[in-house]
């Protein structure tokens, strides 16, 4: 006891004193702590109702398994600066001390650039190895808490009822031995705003952080990347708990179970404009996976590259309903169902997403959507460049009332069959879809086993090696390639603005636009509904669309740069004098520009204008999504398109928001506008391909064109035009479903022209 009163007394004193390069401390202590380095021989408690403070750059050394202790109504000020920060650590190497313990201490409490290292939560005290906090709310900002552990749960933090804001930290390589590597928080509403969560770990759930029955949990732009998990959760874990996901980069964190970005039980956050990169999952959803009532909005996130040993690469879901919005999801690999989205029991709302690029395992099926005993809405996305054994765009089992509306389904791939939908056992309606350039061995378009599903206000053209196989419902109203017996059909090149990409806009002059049914809805610009995935909107004068090429588009840290079109169509019988400019919104909501113009341009009536650009992105720019805007002014009448691309990463290299290309400025009308000043054959899209690609080429005059395909030994094994063409933009698909692996060349001759051009490209079949 007389020992514990000369300790308390000491450290009362301490401050008073000069300032001192050592001090050693325990028991109770209070006031402010000056000296260089504070050696802890015991454990250090802030009484109830004292406070202590302890001046920048201190070092806190502990010589044993010590705790520091803030106690009910009292306060610790640990600020530090950058240059000076305040150090909690070990003073043996290998002796661990046993981290910070806020117990229904004061809120004002805080610590700011403090380093906490090498704590350890064992025996009788096991969870939050760094820092515990309980029924309080200290401010944590600008701290270092790395390489700490606990016994049982929380490495890094560990805290319940609690509203502490946790900001601009770094948790890394913090392990629970237990649950929970990085963060826990129960019971509580905290803030965690623009922290790096990198490398921790636990044994069973939530590698980087987890939320048990929070009321409302705000998480923006912080980095959570590399963390890991034995059982579910490997970045961030959500049960019985609501709030909002934002603005995030979740990346390269692995799971060996559920969910190896964002794991949902019973959880209804929102999931907004994150980027979700890259991660794993030994079981069911690799980005995000749902389970047990949960009801999602996922929104404007990028979800890419993410793998799962089991069903849904990028998202899996077995409960809802779930809104996805707005989201691109691509690159990602399921080895069983659902490359892109595996959706069970859910009824979910799939709106206005860009699906491309996703896969699935051998024999298993939907490389871009996997719906099973669902009611799902499909509508306004792009489903593009997906593969499967069945289903390459999508594959729906036993799902009654699909409603697939308004979708381009383009480039996808099957093994076997519906190398763009596959309906097997199911009910709905296919209305107002794109259907192009699928592939498959039987039903290249979409195929109906036990679906008797109907067709309408579509087209379906260029699949391999048909259209439409099994025994799909009444088709009425569309535009299908080698003619359909149904009210409506027509069979006509649909003129769209680009066939390379994956997208479907239909220029002015389509014999699509007003040929749908005219006894449906109207379109919104009140004309008789138009055939396809994107009615032409004849409410402006003069319509601007901007077409991303070879999307989806990822800029890397360095900076890079993107080609996209920018077509004018003027709609009316006279000549519009129109104002044409372009910007770019910022990942923030701010925007960048005018990139191009304004600029001033004649177009002349019933015409197209199109103009081929590039986008530099600088190396500076910020992480995160981005929208290309272009506007079109006519009066007052404004048509407005965008596409997104995102930034991942940033440095402080150079480079600018430069934008070159085809010009605008010198248009007078619109014989100018669509004139190329050179005749150009730009390189096959994509390349190498399986088993089809698009090439474009400008003419700079009407001319004769002949393009022609041969293999290596010099064989043509193609000719793919052989006639007179306009001067502008053209594109033309090819076909290798029936040629060898192999270098091919695709030859262009313009006799038209003097002298003759003739021009080559290489592109690559590979099977």
């Amino acid at each position: 006891m007389r020992i514990s009163i000369l300790v308390f007394t000491l450290c009362l004193l301490l401050p008073l004193a000069a300032h001192s390069s050592v001090i050693m401390v325990s028991g109770n202590c209070s006031g402010e702590w000056l000296a260089d380095t504070v050696l802890v021989i015991g454990e250090v408690v802030v009484p109830s109702g004292y406070g202590l403070t302890i001046a920048p750059g201190v070092e806190v050394l502990f010589m044993g398994n010590y705790k520091l202790i803030v106690q009910n109504a009292a306060g610790l000020s640990a600020i530090g600066t950058e240059m000076n920060p305040i150090r909690f650590d070990w003073y043996y190497a290998g002796i661990y001390w046993h981290g910070l313990r806020f117990l229904s201490a004061a809120d004002s409490s805080r610590l700011e650039y403090c380093i906490i290292k090498h704590a350890y939560a064992s025996g009788a005290d096991t969870n939050g190895g760094g820092i515990q906090i309980n029924t309080c709310s200290p401010t944590i900002t600008h701290c270092t808490i790395d390489s700490c552990k606990a016994l049982y749960d929380g490495g890094g933090i560990w805290a319940t009822t609690s509203n502490s804001t946790i900001s601009y930290c770094t948790i890394s390589n913090n392990f629970g031995d237990d649950d929970w590597g990085g963060i826990y928080f129960a019971y509580s509403n905290p803030t965690l705003t623009g922290n790096l969560v990198m490398s921790n770990w636990a044994d069973d759930w939530g590698g980087g952080m987890y939320f048990y029955y929070c009321s409302y949990v705000t998480l923006t732009d912080n980095t959570i990347t590399g963390n890991w998990c034995g059982d579910d959760a490997g970045g961030i874990g959500f049960e019985s708990s609501n709030g909002i996901i934002s603005h995030n980069t979740i990346s390269n964190n692995s799971t060996g179970d559920l969910g190896g970005g964002i794991s949902c039980y019973n959880s209804d956050p929102i999931i907004e404009y994150n980027l979700i990169i890259g991660n794993s999952s030994t079981d069911n959803g690799a980005g995000i996976w749902l389970a047990s009532g949960s009801n999602l909005t996922i929104v404007g996130n990028v979800i890419a590259d993410n793998t799962s040993n089991y069903n849904g690469g990028g998202i899996a879901f077995n409960s809802g309903p779930n809104l996805i919005t707005d989201n691109e999801i691509y690159g990602n690999h399921a080895v069983r169902n659902g490359g892109g989205i595996a959706s069970y029991y859910s009824g979910n709302t799939i709106q206005n997403n860009f699906i491309a690029g996703n896969s699935c395992g051998t024999g298993y099926n939907g490389g871009g959507i996997y719906s099973e005993h669902d009611n799902e809405l499909v509508t306004d996305n792009v489903i593009s460049g997906n593969s499967a054994q069945n289903g390459g765009g999508a594959y729906f089992y036993s799902s009654a009332n699909t409603q697939f509306l308004r979708n381009d389904i383009s480039y996808n791939s099957a093994v076997t069959s519906g190398g763009g939908a596959y309906f097997h056992t199911s009910t709905g309606f296919i209305n107002k879809n794109t259907i192009r350039s699928n592939t498959a061995s039987s039903g290249g378009g979409m195929y109906f086993q036990t679906s008797t599903i109907p067709i309408t206000n579509s087209i379906v053209r260029n699949n391999t090696p048909d259209q439409l196989g099994g025994f799909p419902g009444g088709v009425t109203y569309t535009n299908i390639q080698g003619g359909w017996g149904g009210t409506g059909n027509i069979d006509a090149d649909p003129m769209f603005a680009t066939v390379a990409q994956p997208f479907s806009d239909l220029l002015w002059g389509s014999p699509c636009i007003d040929a749908g049914d005219p006894y449906v809805a109207y379109d919104p610009d009140g004309t008789i509904a138009d055939m396809g995935g994107h009615y032409y909107d004849q409410s402006n004068p003069v319509r601007v669309l901007v077409t991303p090429f070879d999307a989806p588009l990822l800029i890397p840290a360095g900076g890079g740069s993107f080609n996209f079109l920018i077509t004018v169509s003027n709609s009316t019988v006279s000549m519009q004098s129109t104002t044409i400019w372009t910007e770019i919104v910022l990942p923030g909501g701010s925007t960048y520009g005018p990139i191009i113009g304004p600029v001033m341009v004649n177009t002349s009536a019933g015409l197209n204008v199109n103009r081929l650009r590039i986008q530099a992105i600088p190396a500076y720019a910020p992480t995160g999504i981005y929208r290309y805007r272009a506007y079109a002014v006519v009066g007052a009448d404004t048509s407005v398109s965008e596409f997104k691309f995102t930034k991942y990463g940033s440095t402080d290299d150079g480079g600018d928001w430069l934008n070159t290309g085809e010009s605008f400025d010198n248009l007078q009308d619109a014989s100018a506008a669509i004139m190329p000043q050179t005749t150009t054959l730009h390189s096959a899209y994509p390349n190498p391909f399986n088993p089809m690609t698009a090439i474009s080429y400008q003419l700079s005059a009407f001319s004769h064109v002949k393009l022609s395909v041969y293999d290596i030994s010099g064989r043509n094994v193609a000719t793919l035009i052989d006639g007179f063409r306009d001067v502008g933009h053209h594109e033309v698909t090819f076909d290798g479903s029936g040629l060898a692996s192999g270098l091919y060349l695709y030859r262009l001759e313009v006799s038209g022209e003097a002298p003759p051009t003739y021009k080559i490209g290489k592109m690559i079949l590979m099977k």
